[in-house]
């Protein structure tokens, strides 16, 4: 392998003089796979992804913008779900060399339009690129941007949490975009179905609870792209607040829910300068409480940056909330590029936990004293999460992005809390890279799982660069140093940069998780973004 990067049906009837919005009636047209086939191809499944189908639908391709089937036949049209037709073809010898668009048209006449999705490539000159299809464990659910992209470079980071709304569990997906989009988006997810549930009446709420859109931007009024976020509670009050960070600077928004059982979110609030802050500032965020007072406070790891008398040393900075804004609690010396919060020294107390820049270390810092560090090897992707099923928390570390360049092993360590100075991994996973990590129980054993996004993987040369996967561990309660490894790929290859696993996001208690991949271009929009909302079946 080579190295590289809603449908939404609320269905509210009301004494049946409400109507049907023309939402809930569309008919979405979003992927093929495979996306190419040569000229003499007989009798071709092509697998057709998109929402609204219905049993009966009929599909056709076309050379892209015209009604010229180009030497493409379908054969057939097979019924396989709402969201998944099957479309045997052929493709004469002497077909159309271009990208073809596909028309689907459901019995009572509706029809959607996915442009581009296929190809007719030159006999015997072009091999096709084929995906691992979605491993019958899981069920893709929907895409959070439709077909017709609403954000650009959807999927820069990802983070999930749970809230209460009108009396109903509801999960908060936070979800970055990169600097051409510049915005924290909030969506609103069923726990059990997956289903999208922004713009519709949650639980016992009278009014609808709407999407949160919070532009995220410099100084200057330029946006710009969130690489990592963290999600807590600075302010105790049981809703999940949001931080992210990018291009040095870092941001919290905090959360609301008023009267009306209506979720909102705060304009940003910055942090105040640090004594050695660098460019790197927000190479890493976490929230915890780390001092027993009620309210989390958000660690920001900056790995320095500079030499001689413009060197500026990092560290990790840890703030607090004031009510209003944000103010610098502590600081510890150590240059991060990584930063965690967990109990991992089995004190009962949060500890500090960082993936050292500027050495091969990770060091622990107990809290709330920060005193007598603990050394462990090195990281420095750090996270804490029961893992094993032991009763201490256990500390997770990988190499991060760019393995290769630093020498470190492609592997991702787990020890075993509580831990000590020196102790060896209590066992070892191996993905091909790691970009960004979560965690969550998303299988109901009582332990984390472990979700670990490879956005720079591509399964054969004929795929383009930086396909993208997303592994999957699932722990078990039997081997719990045995995990199940499923490895995820995207429903269909994008036409360059799809970098598909750049950030994963699970919450524990649901069997819903979302992936990433930020290049995804969309009927045309380049780097629209995409992430997909899968479902432990």
């Amino acid at each position: 392998m080579r190295h590289r990067v809603a449908s939404i049906s609320v269905l509210s009837l009301l004494a049946g003089i409400v109507q049907l919005p023309l939402a809930a009636q569309s008919l979405q047209v979003n992927s093929a796979n495979p996306i190419a086939a040569p000229q003499g191809t007989i009798n071709l499944d092509v697998a057709i992804g998109g929402s609204g189908f219905k049993r009966g639908a009929q599909s056709q391709f076309f050379v892209t913008g015209t009604t010229n089937p180009g030497g493409v036949t379908v054969n057939s049209t097979a019924f396989v779900s709402s969201n998944q037709l099957s479309a045997n073809i052929t493709v004469a010898d002497t077909a159309t060399i271009a990208s073809f668009d596909i028309t689907v048209r459901n019995s009572d006449g509706r029809t959607g339009k996915g442009t581009g999705l296929f190809s007719v490539v030159s006999n015997g000159n072009s091999p096709i690129c084929a995906l691992t299809p979605l491993p019958s464990q899981f069920s893709l659910v929907t895409t959070l941007n439709s077909s017709a992209p609403t954000y650009t470079g959807l999927g820069s980071s990802i983070r999930i949490r749970h809230v209460t709304l009108g009396g109903k569990d509801v999960l908060v997906a936070g979800v970055g975009t990169t600097a051409a989009g510049g915005s924290l988006q909030v969506f609103f997810i069923d726990p059990i179905t997956g289903t999208v549930l922004d713009g519709t009446i949650i639980g016992n709420n009278t009014a609808a609870q709407p999407h949160v859109t919070k532009p995220v931007t410099l100084p200057n009024g330029s946006t710009i792209g969130m690489r990592v976020m963290a999600m807590g509670d600075v302010n105790g009050d049981g809703i999940p607040d949001i931080a992210v960070a990018g291009s040095g600077m870092a941001v919290v928004f905090v959360g609301h829910v008023d009267g009306n059982g209506i979720m909102s979110y705060s304009d940003q609030i910055t942090f105040p300068a640090a004594s050695g802050q660098s460019a790197g500032f927000g190479a890493g965020l976490a929230m915890g409480n780390l001092d027993g007072v009620a309210g989390d406070e958000v660690a920001v790891a900056d790995p320095g940056s500079g030499t001689g008398g413009k060197a500026r040393p990092g560290g990790v900075f840890i703030y607090r909330f004031n009510g209003s804004g944000l103010t610098l609690a502590q600081s510890v010396n150590q240059a991060a590029a990584g930063v965690a919060i967990g109990d991992v020294s089995g004190d009962s107390n949060q500890d500090l936990i960082v993936g050292a820049s500027n050495v091969s270390s990770i060091f622990v810092y107990p809290g709330p004293s920060f005193s007598n560090r603990i050394t462990m090897p090195p990281g420095p992707a750090v996270r804490a999460a029961y893992v094993n099923g032991g009763s201490y928390a256990d500390l997770i570390a990988a190499p991060g992005t760019g393995i290769n360049s630093s020498g470190a092993p492609k592997q991702v360590n787990i020890f075993a809390g509580p831990v000590f100075a020196g102790e060896q991994p209590e066992f070892s996973l191996f993905p091909l890279e790691v970009n960004d990590m979560d965690t969550g129980d998303i299988n109901g054993d009582g332990m984390a799982d472990l979700f670990i996004g490879a956005p720079n993987t591509s399964p054969s040369n004929a795929c383009p660069t930086s396909v993208g996967t997303a592994y999957i561990y699932l722990t078990n309660a039997a081997t719990p140093n045995q995990p199940t490894i499923y490895a995820l790929e995207p429903p269909t290859p994008d036409v360059d940069f799809g970098a598909y696993g750049w950030s994963p996001g699970a919450a524990n208690g649901t069997r819903i998780f979302l992936v990433g991949e930020i290049g995804r271009n969309i009927n045309g929009v380049a780097n629209a973004g995409q992430v997909y909302v899968y479902k432990v079946n």
